[in-house]
């Protein structure tokens, strides 16, 4: 009986598969093969067909095609509104301003007639600059504190005043509120033409001083009456004889509102010597008249800079004039820095009697730095 069976089953597979096989068309797969018959064979032989496995890796990128054409030129926007400025500022102006090195160069020269601050070239320390240069000529003004009162003139830059002349002459306003070069450059930052500028601090008088913008750090100078390198007359023997007394340029309340308003300052002092001493015979005055016996660039009492430094041509001095020589000329000279002394009211110079001795001195400007 189970033999019958399993004949009688293997008879009905062979009519199943039988009749598929009619049933398929030519050349074409049914839905449990792959078109290839040596698998299919192994299919039928091994069990259920195992799941695919994981993609190989990825060969080597193709040639690059060639590119395509170039696409149609999109529409032009809509144009902008040109912005409500001042005039155009040319390649050309700005290429011209720097050549030049003055409003009048600007003027007669290139044929700039438009107001305003341009980049300039500062010859004699090759550096930039803004200058501000007004081309108009305001023949009703002769002097530069009636430019800023009788016109409607604001800025500190360059004018042609009165009705003849091409000479531009250098005017500025007054700045309120503001006590030293320093301030007026942190409140006006195109500001950077050296010279002279009103202040009108809020506690004291008006005064008018230096700005010197040519230094990596700006300088408010205070100048007086003694310039450069000066020789101390008449001959005398006894000590500080030979007295230099400055005039500077503002009074003192308003060199003493510098001052408390500065950071730091300084004065240059020099006394260059044959036969004359310092030791006992010269020294300066302070500006409360306090005799100071120490020289430039010390702070010691009866020192001078190379006393400091142990750098003087005769160690056993602490000054160089000190060796007293009536055959070579020597010096001494730095930098005084007390902000409660300055500026010098005075030079004393004595030891200067014998024919043989001779003095010559240096007192620069005070310069003060910085905000305090």
């Amino acid at each position: 009986m189970r033999l019958v069976t399993v004949i009688s089953l293997v008879g009905l597979f062979s009519i199943a598969r039988s009749q598929v096989q009619d049933n398929e068309p030519p050349n074409s797969c049914n839905v449990v093969c792959n078109c290839n018959s040596d698998k299919w064979a192994d299919a039928q032989s091994t069990g259920p067909i195992a799941p695919q496995g994981s993609p190989g890796k990825r060969g080597p990128a193709g040639e690059r095609g060639e590119a395509g054409s170039k696409g149609a030129k999109g529409e032009p926007g809509i144009r902008g509104q040109k912005g409500a400025t001042g005039r155009e500022i040319k390649l050309s102006d700005v290429l011209r301003a720097m050549s030049a090195n003055s409003c009048q160069e600007l003027s007669h020269t290139y044929g700039i007639e438009e107001t305003g601050y341009y980049l300039m070239l500062d010859r004699i320390r090759i550096r930039p600059l803004y200058r501000y240069c007004d081309f108009m000529r305001y023949t009703n003004v002769e002097r530069c504190e009636d430019l800023f009162t009788n016109s409607n003139v604001k800025e500190a830059g360059y004018y042609l005043l009165g009705i003849a002349g091409d000479e531009f002459q250098f005017c500025s306003p007054s700045f309120r509120g503001l006590y030293t070069c320093r301030d007026l450059q942190d409140r006006h930052e195109h500001i950077t033409e050296s010279g002279y500028y009103n202040f009108t601090p809020t506690d004291s008088d008006p005064y008018r001083v230096f700005c010197n913008f040519s230094q990596n750090e700006v300088i408010t100078e205070v100048r007086h009456d003694i310039t450069g390198e000066r020789r101390a007359l008449p001959e005398c023997e006894s000590a500080g004889c030979f007295e230099a007394t400055p005039t500077y340029e503002l009074p003192e309340t308003a060199i003493r509102k510098i001052i408390e308003n500065s950071a730091s300052c300084r004065q240059f002092i020099k006394l260059k010597c044959k036969g004359v001493t310092l030791n006992g015979y010269a020294w300066w005055v302070s500006k409360d008249g306090r005799k100071m016996n120490y020289w430039g660039g010390s702070t010691k009492k009866g020192y001078c800079a190379c006393g400091e430094t142990n750098t003087c041509i005769d160690n056993s001095h602490k000054c160089n004039c000190d060796i007293n020589s009536g055959s070579n000329i020597t010096s001494d000279e730095g930098y005084l820095t007390a902000k409660n002394l300055l500026p010098i009211k005075q030079i004393r110079i004595g030891d200067m009697g014998g024919h043989n001795e001779d003095g010559w001195y240096v007192m620069g400007k005070l310069e003060c730095f910085g905000r305090a």
